[in-house]
């Protein structure tokens, strides 16, 4: 995107929209995903897991 509209009242609801499928989509997960229900803040990155494939090796 170029340009941040979730600033912008037009989008209000559209925007409420898709955070409320975050939210579905990570409630399996729970905290840190969410907090209290709501979309949580992540102040660092998301760690790899050890079962990400990672780059092919060439044979």
């Amino acid at each position: 995107e170029l340009r941040n509209l979730a600033g912008l009242p037009e989008y209000s609801d559209e925007l409420r929209k898709w955070r409320g499928r975050m939210v579905d989509h990570f409630q399996v997960r729970g905290e840190p995903f969410l907090k209290n229900g709501d979309l949580a803040l992540r102040p660092g990155s998301q760690k790899l897991s050890p079962h990400y494939p990672g780059k092919v090796k060439k044979t």
